[in-house]
C-alpha cells in the first residue's frame, strides 16, 4: 500500500468516524429526541390546570420529521463512504457521472422524505398529553413553565 491509498483510507475511516458518532448519540429514545426538540434549553412550555402538557400533533409531525431525517441522513453518509471502497471512476466521463450523481440523489432525497413523511404522520396522528412531571423527566434541560413564569412576574412585583 502507497502513501496515497493509506491518506485515502485515513479520510474515509474520518468520515465514517463522524458519521457513526453522530449516528451513535442521535439514536436513542425517539420519543426523547422529538421531546428535546420541541422544547430546547430555556423554551417556556404552558402547563394546563390539571398538571398536564398538551403537544399538538402538528409540533409532534415536525420535530419526528426532523430527528427521522437527521438518523438517516447520518446512515447514508457512512454508507457512502463504505461503499466507495468497492467502487472505482476509472473510465467515467465526468458529466455523465455528474448527471447519474445528481439523479441518484435526487431520487433519493425524494424517497427518504416521503417515507419520513409517512412514518412521522402514522406516529403522531393526535395530540399527545403527558402529565407535567413525565414530561420533565424526558427533557435533558431546564424548562420555563407558565407557572414560572407568574412565580417571577410576582417576585418582581413584590419588589417594586
Amino acid at each position: 500500500m502507497d502513501c496515497q491509498q493509506i491518506i485515502y483510507l485515513l479520510a474515509l475511516s474520518l468520515q465514517v468516524t463522524g458519521a457513526l458518532i453522530l449516528i451513535v448519540f442521535c439514536w436513542g429514545d425517539t420519543e426523547r429526541c422529538v421531546l428535546n426538540a420541541i422544547y430546547p434549553a430555556n423554551t417556556e412550555m404552558h402547563r394546563e390546570e390539571n398538571n398536564t402538557v398538551i403537544i399538538r400533533k402538528e409540533k409532534l409531525y415536525k420535530a419526528h420529521y426532523q430527528v427521522l431525517l437527521n438518523r438517516n441522513a447520518f446512515i447514508f453518509i457512512g454508507a457512502g463512504c463504505l461503499l466507495s471502497l468497492f467502487g472505482s471512476n476509472d473510465g467515467i466521463n465526468p458529466w455523465l457521472g455528474l448527471i447519474v450523481v445528481a439523479l441518484a440523489s435526487a431520487l433519493f432525497v425524494g424517497t427518504v422524505a416521503w417515507v419520513v413523511h409517512l412514518i412521522a404522520r402514522h406516529c403522531n396522528k393526535e395530540d399527545k398529553i403527558y402529565p407535567y412531571e413525565e414530561l420533565c423527566s424526558k427533557l435533558d434541560s431546564d424548562i420555563l413553565t407558565n407557572a414560572t413564569i407568574q412565580e417571577c412576574l410576582d417576585a418582581v412585583n413584590e419588589l417594586t
